[in-house]
Order: structure tokens, then C-alpha cells, then sequence
């Protein structure tokens, strides 16, 4: 008696997986993108105890990233992803510096490193690099986040492509 091999059939699984619907929902900007952007933000500042906090509806941005003082990046909006191409989970726990490349200034660098350690919001601007490596100029207003006790703990960066 002869067995007759039976193909298996082609696994079919559905489109519900969340890279496939992440990659066209988090390069969304619409309306419901900011007030997600705000209530991250609410969460965080609930969790670290932040007194004072920027109006982010006061600034025109692109991006939103969240650093701790180590200046390790904590969080990033979507906006994020469509002014850079990098992923959030490529950026979390990187330090922002890889967004820049030989033709970053290093005057513009030493400026920043000096305006951070002032502990006050500054804006600076700076010439980055995208994914795909071609350059833009990143506007970036920081803002140091305060605790209670006035220690700053971590760093919101608003940025936007010009």
C-alpha cells in the first residue's frame, strides 16, 4: 500500500498584528495623537512628580521626547518617528546624540551640553540626521522637569523640522 504525501496547507494568519497596524497608526498626527501625547505626558509627571510642566498646546512641535537626566531617551511621540524614521523602540534608551552626524556642529553641541547644565529651558537649533540619513534642522525647545523638592529628573525635549 502506497502513502500519499498530503501538501500542508499555507498558514494563514489574520491582519491583526500589531506591527501591521502600528506602522500606519503611529504616523497618524491627528487630533486624538495629541491628546494621547498628553495623557503619556500626565502619566509621567504623576509618576515623578513633577511640579511644573510646559503647555504643549503654547508650542508648535513635530516631536516629543521625554529623557531621563542621564539624558537616556524615555519616551517619544509618533511624531517622532515621521520627522526622524527611527521607531520608538529603536530610540528608548539611546541618548539623542544619535541623531547627529559629522556635519552636526560642534559649536551648536558645546552650546547645548552648556544650556543643560544651566537647568533652565533653552531652544537651540542643530542640524541632525534621519534614518535614511539625509539632514535636516531640528528646532528643540527643552524644558527641565522639576520634582517637588526642585530637582531636575528629567528633560522634555519639543522639536520640530524647519
Amino acid at each position: 500500500m502506497k502513502h500519499s504525501k498530503k501538501q500542508p496547507l499555507p498558514f494563514r494568519a489574520p491582519l491583526r498584528s500589531w506591527d501591521i497596524y502600528a506602522s500606519s497608526f503611529l504616523l497618524d498626527k491627528s487630533p486624538e495623537k495629541e491628546v494621547n501625547d498628553h495623557r503619556v505626558l500626565a502619566y509621567y509627571k504623576r509618576k515623578f512628580g513633577w511640579k511644573s510642566f510646559p503647555d504643549l498646546k503654547a508650542h508648535a512641535y513635530q516631536a516629543i521626547v521625554l529623557t531621563e537626566l542621564s539624558k537616556k531617551i524615555l519616551w517619544v511621540n509618533a511624531g517622532f518617528r515621521k520627522m526622524t524614521g527611527y521607531a520608538a523602540h529603536y530610540a528608548i534608551g539611546k541618548d539623542p546624540k544619535f541623531l547627529q552626524g559629522p556635519l552636526t556642529s560642534v559649536l551648536a553641541r558645546k552650546q547645548i551640553r552648556e544650556k543643560l547644565k544651566e537647568e533652565k529651558p533653552f531652544k537651540a537649533r542643530l542640524l541632525n540626521y534621519k534614518k535614511d540619513q539625509t539632514t535636516y534642522i531640528c528646532a528643540i525647545h527643552v524644558f527641565p522637569l522639576q520634582d517637588n523638592k526642585g530637582n531636575t529628573t528629567h528633560l522634555l525635549a519639543l522639536e520640530k523640522e524647519e
